[in-house]
């Protein structure tokens, strides 16, 4: 394996490591609990390495719940194309839409 593919590689793992890290402190704590700092601490990386891989706190979100439908219409479906379309439009009302048992 040349420096190219192992470069290539270390970033995808990195990638996956910052949205494993988010999913749980979000699960954990709430979307609106959660900063980037709190993100990077738990990797052990700085903040601004994040942002390399995402524009903001939204963006790991969109990225997280994509990767979590994608999973369950190709393990349900066979597929990834069919329902994903309605799988994002339900996490963006989701999201959007407050809980009242976070204000709690």
């Amino acid at each position: 394996m040349g420096v190219q593919e192992r470069r290539a590689r270390e970033k995808k793992e990195l990638r996956q490591e910052i949205l494993d890290a988010a999913r749980d402190l979000f699960v954990r704590e709430g979307f609106e609990n959660v900063s980037m700092r709190k993100i990077a601490e738990k990797i052990e990386y700085s903040p601004t390495t994040i942002y390399l891989y995402f524009q903001d706190k939204a963006d790991l979100l969109d990225c997280i719940c994509e990767e979590t439908f994608e999973g369950i219409a190709s393990s349900r479906y066979g597929h990834k194309s069919r329902n994903k379309a309605c799988m994002l439009g339900a996490c963006d009302v989701t999201v959007s839409v407050p809980c009242p048992s976070r204000s709690l």
